[in-house]
């Protein structure tokens, strides 16, 4: 009996052993994977704070890239602009990011050796795509088209062919030249005349520097979202933009609007610049979309009939409820 107590309690004995031992075991094993996390989130943890006090390392680098790339950029175009210039030195000292001048036009111009055109940027344009009436007393030209009648009633059928190449994707393939080289000769393109581009239809459309007049009937029935005439130009002609399906922005030098200008056109909006001294009978006479006139600085003689000489704004946005009597009791008249 002594010996089988004896072998229970060394029984029970070591079982408690064994219990404790595992559990020391599994307290070790937590303890372990415990430091093994530590010290991974330590090492992501001085990754970070690497990268937030070593910034200048990473993102530094960055910027450094960007700046060498930078240079080696404007080193290149440096290089090529170089290049341009020893390449036109010989044919009027043409630079990339200047236009050209006049001279600069007329000399490159000249030393072609046949009749052809030149825009403002200097490109060459060849002289069949454009129907052009030159003046010899002023080496001036002009640009304009011819009738083409459908019949002799059908006035809305006219079609302006002053220019005679491609339009390409709602713009002309040639922009309107600058200088004309004919019979050895320069003329410089001044007029869009009667009939250039009357019921064509463009996306977009530029008016050069160089053009002093628009023709009568110029732009007729034309079609054009947004057209600018640009400072050089001082007359707007006779019917110029008659029927006139977009909006036009004027220049700040024109001095004549003729009269039935823009009668009947679809323009929604104008402003009459300061330079202007004259406008003729009906200019916007029929615009029955427009819905905004700003006078800029009228003078006594335009308003003189309407006001009665009353004294007056120096700039007048009309509402759309004066523009009936705008167009009735003065555009209409002399």
């Amino acid at each position: 009996m002594k010996n089988k107590a004896k072998e229970e309690n060394a029984f029970n004995i070591w079982h408690l052993v064994k219990k404790k031992t595992k559990c020391q075991t599994q307290k070790g094993i937590t303890l372990i994977a415990l430091i093994i996390t530590v010290i991974i989130l330590l090492i992501l943890a001085g990754t970070a704070i690497s990268i937030s006090i070593n910034g200048e390392d990473l993102f530094g680098r960055s910027q450094n890239a960007v700046a060498q790339y930078n240079n080696k950029a404007d080193e290149e175009e440096k290089k090529i602009n170089d290049l341009w210039n020893i390449l036109n030195s010989i044919n009027g000292g043409i630079s990339p990011s200047d236009k050209l001048s006049e001279e600069q036009l007329k000399t490159k111009i000249m030393n072609e050796d046949e009749d052809c055109g030149i825009d403002e940027n200097g490109n060459i344009i060849p002289i069949n795509v454009w129907n052009y009436v030159v003046n010899d007393e002023d080496e001036t030209a002009t640009l304009e088209g011819t009738y083409e009648y459908d019949d002799w009633d059908a006035e809305y059928h006219m079609t302006g062919n002053a220019y005679k190449g491609n339009i390409i994707n709602g713009k002309l393939e040639h922009e309107i030249p600058v200088y004309l080289k004919i019979s050895n000769k320069p003329y410089k393109v001044t007029e869009l005349g009667y009939l250039a581009f009357c019921g064509m239809t463009f996306n977009s459309f530029l008016i050069p520097n160089n053009i002093i007049t628009i023709g009568s009937q110029s732009f007729y029935g034309a079609k054009i979202p947004n057209l600018e005439v640009p400072d050089s130009v001082k007359k707007i002609s006779t019917e110029a933009f008659k029927r006139f399906d977009g909006n036009v922005i004027l220049g700040k030098s024109v001095e004549r609007i003729e009269g039935e200008a823009f009668q009947q056109s679809n323009i929604t909006s104008i402003t009459i610049p300061s330079s202007v001294k004259y406008i003729g009978r009906n200019a916007f006479f029929d615009c029955n979309l427009l819905e905004n006139i700003i006078i800029e600085s009228p003078n006594d003689w335009i308003w003189k009939r309407w006001h009665n000489g009353s004294e007056i704004e120096t700039s007048i946005n009309l509402s759309t409820s004066q523009i009936k009597n705008y167009a009735d009791e003065y555009l209409k008249m002399e």
